[in-house]
């Protein structure tokens, strides 16, 4: 896990949700310091405390995790899909995976 790249992305939506660290730290029942490195890149998370700061954040595990991503074998367009995926919220996931069943039910040969 790229344990930058996930700071960075957690200090993102922090901001862009205009949440302070010791909002997100209050949320999660942590201190300011440990999502502080957290943002730094210094502090690992937990599976379960990855999934909070998520679901506070409504964001998904699988953007937040994107460059860990490079070790399973997936091209691009397909990482591209999850990035994008990542900015959705719940509603309209379902939504896309609907579009894609549809899709594949009549664009697929069986």
């Amino acid at each position: 896990m790229n344990k930058e790249m996930l700071g960075e992305r957690i200090s993102k939506r922090r901001k862009e949700k205009k949440m302070t660290q010791n909002g997100l730290s209050n949320r999660l029942g942590k201190s300011d310091c440990y999502i502080g490195g957290i943002e730094r890149g210094h502090s690992t998370l937990s599976v379960d405390m990855l999934v909070a700061v998520a679901i506070e954040l409504n964001i998904s595990v699988d953007y937040l995790l994107q460059d860990s991503l490079k070790d399973i074998q997936i091209n691009k367009v397909e990482k591209d899909i999850i990035v994008k995926l990542g900015c959705l919220n719940n509603e309209q996931k379902k939504y896309v995976l609907e579009m894609i069943k549809l899709f594949i039910k009549h664009h697929t040969k069986w």
